[in-house]
């Protein structure tokens, strides 16, 4: 379903003449279709859901951004050698995760240093060369301390500006009058639209209401509930996770 069809649904279910402009339903949509998207994309990891984002990081700096679009991250590929035109003379060497604490044991320091003696000479190929692992930690900024975002640390310390390759889960542009399909109101509509349907329940009868009176958000929580079950079973499906049909009965079985 495309953005118009989704509303004129949602309007009927809620009892919203199609013909009246009620706006205080128009201000809730996008907060109601930020809650299905969130909630939804939270609770199901969809393959659709994960990607690449592509980046550089910076010489003899043991800290990198990790992108805002990258929720989670799954996987990071340092891409090597560097500064070669030919895409096929490049290759990937994943990193591996470990924690912060086991990164500074092993790789303690981030800035450059001269090279003066042969143990500093040592010292820097044993500090600096090719990333070999990542942890991944919080970071705010004085000004915005209530800002947060992450940073990923690197051990050996990048001695080039290699180009990366961040793997992970991202969250789609939500449904709007400008974007007018999204991955759920297309393959997922009913599971989607009972998500909006819980949300605006709440909306037109007070949230504080849902405990105490098991009617209008409380039943479209149970077929939500139940949707999203059947999604997670498709999810995995289709991520290998389990088999792609159910056990196939022997000859003779009733």
């Amino acid at each position: 379903m495309n953005y118009d069809q989704v509303l004129k649904n949602l309007q009927t279910l809620l009892e919203i003449p199609l013909n009246q402009e009620d706006e205080n339903f128009k201000r809730i949509v996008p907060l109601m279709f930020q809650y299905a998207d969130n909630r939804i994309y939270r609770e199901v990891e969809f393959l659709a859901t994960t990607a690449v984002t592509t980046g550089q990081l910076t010489a003899n700096s043991r800290e990198t951004p990790l992108p805002s679009t990258v929720l989670v991250l799954r996987q990071m590929n340092v891409l090597v050698p560097t500064g070669y035109v030919w895409a096929d003379m490049v290759m990937r060497k994943t990193l591996e995760r470990v924690s912060p604490e086991a990164l500074d044991m092993f790789w303690p320091t981030g800035s450059a240093f001269t090279i003066n003696t042969p143990l500093e000479q040592a010292s820097r190929q044993l500090l600096r060369g090719v990333p070999e692992k990542y942890a991944v930690i919080g970071t705010s900024t004085a000004t915005f301390p209530q800002t947060l975002s992450y940073i990923v640390r690197l051990g050996p310390v990048p001695d080039k500006a290699y180009a990366v390759e961040y793997f992970g889960v991202i969250r789609p542009a939500l449904l709007s009058a400008t974007n007018t399909e999204t991955f759920l109101s297309v393959n997922y509509t009913d599971l989607f639209c009972a998500a909006c349907m819980v949300f605006a329940s709440g909306y037109q009868r007070d949230f504080g209401a849902q405990a105490d009176d098991p009617a209008k958000a409380m039943s479209w929580e149970g077929q939500y509930t139940n949707l999203r079950a059947s999604a997670i079973l498709e999810a995995g499906r289709m991520k290998g996770d389990m088999p792609a049909v159910g056990p196939v009965a022997g000859p003779g079985a009733a």
